[in-house]
């Protein structure tokens, strides 16, 4: 695997009949942001449209008289293929200009050798191994969203046989999978692979919280963290409160829980929970805001398709107890690097390489500033509140989405 940050990318597509379909896919090709990349086209059966294309640098054609099948089409495709990375375009569907760039992320970010899209929307399933065998199931792949190393294809090339080729090959090239959901970037088909729980490759997350007397608070904010979707996590709590409290905990493995009866400021905490944490990504998690049930994936999602060090919000909701209503805010003051604290997620060596500043405020904005590395801001805002006062939730308006603490 090559740490190049840029890696050849052969995007490769298959066509029979529908040669609109095929210049559809040149159009997408050549609007793409990722520097170094390349084009493969085969095309079987028909009439050859090679004098249509354009002549464009990085686009090839092959073209076959006979109708291949799918696995000869893909494996005459990955042997011209010049780069290290191969990434499916469906000539059917649509992709966006940053498409390439946050699939070289992914699948560079997670350290995985085949990445795609895992996009839940209710649509039926093409496949019923979930039925079958639910405990060997974590989560589905897009079959028309696959990108993945070369070295892949080279050890376990597309094979014809009952299940369909693009299945065989992601259940059975013995490769790690990780599966983002960055669906904005995509539209299209809806052929779902199911990938068995042993080829997942979901990066550790360490959560980090302070706290001071976790009796407040646990009861929301372990119920919060429980309901989340990813389950490669951990949190590390940090309590400096008036009395210790491991045993709110303990019967919860995921939860690692620390009492401090000296007073540290906020910034000393986060470094020791730093390095406490057993995980490659850390994301912070505040004791009494509101997080979905999704938020650790679509954090780790962004973190890894943006190619960034650092992510989170720097537009957050904000309910004002005292009119009962819910206000959006942003620090307007701040340059487009701020982001809100409380939903911030780096990679450990950006902290291992910046500590944060041990004092009681400002520790993050020092830490942002500080640490010369590439911030993304996601859209997420449905995904967090802030400033919510746990013994007060009942007093909510009608129609929100917030768990209820009985």
């Amino acid at each position: 695997m090559n740490t190049n940050m840029n890696p050849r990318v052969s995007c490769i597509t298959s066509v029979t009949d529908d040669n609109m379909a095929l210049l559809k896919a040149v159009s997408i090709f050549v609007n793409q942001e990722y520097p170094n990349l390349e084009l493969i086209i085969v095309k079987s059966g028909g009439i050859s449209v090679g004098e249509l294309l354009p002549d464009y640098e990085g686009l090839h054609y092959i073209y076959r008289r006979k109708r291949l099948s799918q696995d000869e089409m893909f494996n005459l495709a990955c042997e011209k293929a010049a780069g290290e990375i191969i990434l499916h375009l469906d000539e059917g569907c649509w992709y966006s200009k940053t498409w390439v760039s946050r699939q070289v992320n992914a699948l560079m970010g997670s350290k995985a050798d085949i990445c795609g899209l895992n996009k839940e929307n209710g649509l039926p399933i093409s496949f019923d191994m979930e039925e079958k065998n639910p405990e060997q199931v974590t989560c589905w792949i897009l079959a028309s969203t696959l990108c993945y190393w070369k070295s892949v294809w080279t050890n376990y090339p597309f094979r014809k046989g009952d299940q369909d080729t693009t299945t065989d090959f992601v259940l059975n090239a013995g490769a790690g999978i990780y599966v983002h959901s960055n669906s904005e970037g995509y539209l299209g088909a809806q052929i779902f692979i199911p990938i068995p729980n042993k080829r997942t490759m979901f990066p550790l997350v360490s959560c980090i919280m302070m706290t001071k007397d976790l009796k407040t608070f646990h009861t929301y904010t372990i119920k919060l963290f429980l309901a989340q979707d990813y389950d490669n996590l951990e949190l590390i709590i940090l309590d400096d409160g008036k009395s210790a409290a491991p045993e709110l905990i303990s019967s919860y493995k995921k939860l690692k829980y620390f009492y401090i009866d000296s007073k540290m400021s906020t910034g000393a905490k986060k470094n020791m929970a730093c390095g406490m944490a057993r995980g490659s990504l850390i994301l912070h998690w505040n004791d009494q805001d509101w997080y979905a049930d999704d938020w650790i994936k679509y954090q780790v999602s962004s973190l890894l398709t943006s190619g960034a060090d650092i992510s989170g919000l720097n537009l957050v909701r904000i309910y004002a107890l005292d009119d009962r209503r819910f206000i959006t805010n942003k620090n307007v003051e701040k340059n487009n690097s701020w982001l809100y604290g409380a939903t911030m997620i780096y990679k450990k060596p950006v902290w291992e390489n910046n500590k944060f500043l041990e004092v009681h405020c400002g520790e993050d904005e020092d830490f942002l500033s500080q640490s010369g590395a590439k911030i993304f801001a996601h859209k997420y805002l449905d995904g967090f509140n802030t400033n919510i006062h746990v013994k007060e939730l009942e007093d909510m308006p009608p129609g929100n989405d917030h768990p209820s603490l009985n």
